[in-house]
């Protein structure tokens, strides 16, 4: 009688400690966090959960507006770093699985069962790939169905390659243009192990290509709703994490360039056309740019300089040989090198200012423009084809953001506009401000 007793007591303490744990493991006990006000009211507290979400909703706000504003914007294969411990441990993890299936293959009588695993996953991924036509997805569910394959092996009458052939040839009737060759290759694989691996890879390459593809398709949806979309985001996450405050640092950041943006600057003179071939330009402006576009820090405009000067010297003693002309002379290199290598010393960089300048004007002047872009000013004909690309990156910008329209709610701090901000109207696919 008293073990009875005793063992409804154990029974009932271990109920209590079970509702104990599950309680404990439930959401409204998981570990909290403290969000300290910003505006004065009582601090916030969320749980893992709920700052997981917000930072998710971010992301996804980060991937729309990447999308609606980048034309060229893809998804692409993820390879970690090959040295990376993912890296080592995903080429260890597939040469296993290869080499498995080539043991069992090379056994007398061979062993098919991870062949037989592998045409299941293929048969299960194709009809994602494929154009969804009926007649192909009964052909391919005939063809590679898991029963007749396993009695197949069990007889010993599998012929693997013919699998491989028949999933090459459905692969070759859904791939882009650009994996043509990939399949090519395909064909003229005699390995038969080394033809499936290269089947997955072409498989991944393919749905790549599909999501990339679907994701074009939605660019125009996404563009058009994305600023509703990242309006409601923000304004959640300025609830969640700054209450009414805003975001004063960007408030900060606009009063200190303000005066920047709207102050009146006289225009340069322009500099004097200068007569060289355009193609011999265009060329140095191209080599040119490679030398620089490593230059970091003012440590490294000396070396660079020199470089520069070397490449001068050698493409205009190409073009004078070629117009039977003598090289230049050791005094005008001596004169050319002295006034490149001054621009790495502060006392002598007003050319570079006066550059700088130029440009600062030329696209102010483009953003200001009605419904086109001028042409670049002398100097910068060379880089009219990027120049162009970075307006019209801006003017897209500019014509998606319009900052105090659609964020100015969640800023009301922000500076009032002293007039209407500038149209933007499209031309030939590219957003043009017009002026106010």
């Amino acid at each position: 009688m008293e073990n009875r007793q005793q063992q409804e007591q154990d029974q009932n303490q271990s109920q209590k400690l079970g509702d104990r744990t599950e309680s404990e493991s439930s959401v409204n006990s998981m570990t909290r966090f403290v969000v300290p006000s910003l505006d004065g009211s009582p601090p916030k507290i969320v749980t893992i959960d709920e700052v997981s979400g917000i930072f998710k909703d971010l992301r996804n706000m980060e991937l729309a507006h990447e999308i609606a504003l980048n034309p060229e914007f893809k998804l692409k294969q993820y390879e970690p770093p090959t040295h990376s411990f993912e890296g080592r441990v995903k080429a260890m993890v597939h040469k296993a699985y290869w080499d498995v299936l080539r043991t069992q293959l090379e056994r007398q009588p061979p062993q098919y069962d991870q062949a037989i695993r592998l045409l299941a996953e293929i048969k299960e991924c194709i009809p994602q790939l494929v154009t969804p036509n009926e007649r192909t997805l009964v052909r391919i569910n005939e063809v590679l169905d898991t029963d007749v394959i396993r009695q197949q092996a069990e007889q010993g009458v599998l012929d693997f390659k013919s699998y491989a052939d028949f999933v090459i040839l459905i692969l070759s009737q859904s791939c882009s243009a650009a994996r043509d060759e990939a399949v090519a290759e395909l064909s003229k694989m005699d390995d038969v192990v080394d033809t499936f691996r290269s089947i997955l890879e072409l498989m991944a390459m393919m749905k790549l290509d599909m999501a990339n593809f679907m994701l074009e398709l939605a660019r125009k949806e996404i563009s058009a709703n994305s600023v509703q979309y990242e309006k409601e985001k923000l304004s959640k996450y300025l609830h969640e994490f700054h209450g009414n405050v805003g975001f004063p640092a960007t408030e900060d950041w606009l009063q200190r360039n303000r005066s920047d943006v709207t102050r009146t600057r006289s225009a340069l003179r322009s500099p004097p056309i200068i007569s060289q071939r355009p193609n011999n330009r265009a060329k140095l402006a191209k080599q040119l740019e490679i030398i620089m576009q490593d230059v970091k820090n003012e440590t490294q405009v000396a070396a660079a300089l020199e470089s520069c000067y070397e490449q001068i010297r050698c493409l205009v003693n190409s073009a004078l040989s070629q117009e039977q002309q003598p090289d230049m002379d050791e005094a005008t290199l001596a004169s050319l090198k002295s006034q490149l290598m001054q621009l790495s010393n502060k006392p002598h960089q007003c050319a570079v200012s006066w550059v700088t300048k130029r440009f600062y004007l030329f696209v102010r002047v483009s953003l200001r423009a009605d419904n086109h872009i001028p042409p670049p000013p002398a100097g910068f004909k060379e880089f009219e084809e990027e120049l162009t690309a970075l307006i019209s990156s801006i003017l897209r910008l500019i014509s998606y953001n319009q900052f105090f329209k659609i964020l100015g709610k969640t800023t009301p701090s922000a500076p009032e506009s002293t007039s209407e901000p500038a149209a933007a109207t499209p031309i030939n696919g590219i957003a043009q401000v017009t002026n106010p």
